[in-house]
C-alpha cells in the first residue's frame, strides 16, 4: 500500500494539473535513481550538487505560490465542468400535494448501481405526496 499511495501521491492530477507531493512541499519527491543520475551528473560537469540544488530549490519556491494558484484555478474548472456534465442529464421535476411517486430507499453501506431498466426490491410505491 505505501508504494500505490506514493505513486498516486507523486502522479499529476487532472484536476490540479499537479502532483499533490509537489502542492505539498513545494519539489518533486527524489528517487533512488535521480541521487544516482544527479551524482554521476556532477562528477560529469564538476559541478557541486548542492549548489545546483539550492538553485532548483530556490527557483521552485518562487513558483510554488503561482503553482497552488493555478492548482486552485484548475480545480474549479473542473468542478465546473463536472457540474455542466451533471447537470446535462438533470430534469426538474415539480411535485403536487397528491401526486404518486416511487420512494427509493438504498441500503445502508452498500453501493448500488442503477439502471433505468432495473426494478430494484428497494422501491417502494406508488405513495400520494
Amino acid at each position: 500500500l505505501p508504494l500505490v499511495l506514493f505513486a498516486y501521491r507523486t502522479s499529476e492530477h487532472a484536476a490540479t494539473k499537479e502532483s499533490p507531493f509537489y502542492l505539498v512541499y513545494g519539489r518533486e519527491p527524489v528517487l533512488p535513481s535521480d541521487v544516482a543520475l544527479q551524482s554521476q551528473l556532477s562528477m560529469a560537469s564538476g559541478l557541486p550538487v548542492n549548489d545546483v540544488n539550492s538553485y532548483k530549490e530556490m527557483i521552485l519556491k518562487t513558483f510554488l505560490q503561482t503553482r497552488r494558484a493555478i492548482a486552485r484555478e484548475n480545480i474549479q474548472a473542473a468542478q465546473q465542468r463536472m457540474e455542466t456534465a451533471t447537470n446535462e442529464k438533470r430534469r426538474e421535476v415539480d411535485f403536487s400535494v397528491g401526486d404518486l411517486v416511487w420512494l427509493w430507499t438504498p441500503p445502508r453501506g452498500v453501493t448500488v448501481a442503477w439502471s433505468d431498466t432495473q426494478v430494484d426490491a428497494t422501491l417502494e410505491g406508488p405513495l400520494s405526496c
